[in-house]
């Protein structure tokens, strides 16, 4: 039986390959029989073919992107990076009927015989040109989910309730591609859409949001539009933050870096004791009326710092500063239930609300501040030649201590004490005088004690 199976294998290889050549495959440099993507390439020569795919590669060969809600638009391979894959196309075509399996190579030249052969162009995609062409996509969309919200229309919380998107699945859809590339499909991309994709917030997160646990409002210089620009972005940034229960709003975390590129302005900040112009100034305005509103709504203060001095648009011991890096400003939700923080900014004037449960609601909070300490500074003294007169350097500063008590009674009848002090330092004023000033003084002095 083997050698009845292994004689007609051969009697095959000798019967097909002499109706084959010279018929249907390539013999030297000319292929018989043979299509590619319905081209007829009989009787080309291997340059001819290659010739012919360069031509296609350079034609404005287009595919159909189906959105399965009935959305369609055409485009260029080229916008999604796809080309002809010249190389890998000639050598199938090459290939085609010269396997080393008998069997294969027997199997392949019947069938071309009997039917000829219909291949396929191969094509390669830039994967990152691709790429970004779906995600442009995904953004022109515009069906992206929307997370629940409350806002605040005077002292009445009004929900709106969560909307679920539409998104591209960029990954699926690039996958599909590439499989279909490998099949020789191009004319029809069917893009994958998450049909579900699910906001962050739901309803049911903000069920209990219902009440005012606490707000503060501070005050400043609405002509000052460069102070005014860096508190609307940073009031907008925490505007709406969802904090769950026992969850901790860090506000370095919440705003970010505080940089032109990130659209702040030049503004004063304190910086060694003193008002320079910096990147950001305003942003602990923003920071200082939510650490009062977090006071006010019974929050659990994590991190919290002074100012290098006290400012004026709040109370002594009540301010909080933020410095990207290495100065944060936070607290925990204490309750059981979520918290939602509103900013509100307007000409001259920030507020700041946290709503949460009604059961959360505090029956009283008081604020009380022990007696303030001065703390003297001192007068330094700097000799220079060139100075005539004695003159101010740099003006300094007392520096003042105070404690600061929050008491409160929560909704649920518990009631807390929590103490904090605030530290400014002092900052010394230095004087810079001239020899001959400093030898008059003397002379002066002697004088008047002789």
């Amino acid at each position: 039986m083997k050698r009845k199976y292994i004689a007609t294998v051969s009697a095959l290889i000798v019967v097909v390959g002499g109706a084959v050549t010279g018929l249907v495959w390539p013999t030297g440099n000319t292929i018989y029989g043979l299509t590619i993507d319905g081209h007829s390439i009989s009787h080309q020569s291997m340059d001819e073919v290659d010739t012919y795919l360069q031509e296609r590669n350079t034609q404005s060969q287009r595919i159909r992107i189906v959105d399965p809600k009935g959305k369609e638009t055409t485009v260029n391979l080229t916008d999604l990076g796809v080309t002809i894959d010249r190389v890998g196309t000639l050598t199938d075509v090459m290939d085609y009927g010269y396997e080393s399996d008998v069997m294969t190579y027997v199997m392949h030249r019947v069938d071309a015989l009997l039917h000829g052969k219909a291949m396929n162009i191969r094509y390669k995609v830039d994967g990152p040109m691709a790429e970004s062409y779906f995600m442009n996509y995904a953004k022109a969309m515009g069906q992206v989910g929307t997370n629940a919200t409350v806002t605040l229309e005077g002292n009445t919380v009004v929900h709106q309730p969560a909307k679920v998107g539409r998104k591209l699945d960029v990954t699926a859809t690039m996958k599909r591609l590439q499989e279909q590339l490998q099949e020789g499909k191009v004319k029809t991309l069917e893009l994958v859409i998450n049909e579900s994709a699910q906001p962050t917030i739901t309803d049911k997160d903000l069920v209990s949001i219902t009440s005012i646990l606490g707000s503060f409002t501070t005050y400043f210089d609405g002509s000052n539009t460069s102070r005014a620009h860096n508190i609307h972005l940073a009031s907008q940034k925490i505007h709406q933050t969802f904090i769950p229960a026992g969850g901790i709003f860090s506000f370095n975390q919440v705003v970010g870096e505080r940089t032109a590129e990130a659209g702040y302005d030049d503004a004063p900040v304190f910086m060694g004791g003193r008002l320079v112009p910096g990147i950001g100034g305003g942003i602990c305005q923003v920071s200082s009326t939510l650490f009062n509103t977090a006071l006010l709504s019974g929050m659990d203060i994590v991190e919290r710092d002074t100012h290098f001095a006290p400012v004026s648009y709040i109370p002594v011991g009540l301010d909080a500063t933020v410095a990207w890096g290495y100065i944060d400003f936070q607290f925990k939700n204490p309750y059981s239930h979520p918290i939602y923080v509103i900013a509100e900014e307007g000409a001259g004037y920030v507020t700041i609300t946290i709503l949460g449960a009604k059961e959360d609601v505090p029956q009283s909070v008081t604020i009380t501040k022990g007696k303030e300490q001065r703390i003297p500074n001192k007068k330094i003294e700097k000799i220079d030649e060139a100075v005539k007169e004695e003159t101010v350097e740099e003006a300094g500063h007392e520096g003042v201590s105070v404690d600061t008590t929050r008491t409160i009674v929560y909704g649920d009848g518990r009631s807390s004490t929590y103490t904090f002090n605030s530290y400014y330092e002092p900052v010394d004023t230095v004087i810079v005088t001239g020899p001959n000033v400093v030898k008059k003084r003397k002379e002066d002095s002697s004088k008047k004690n002789g």
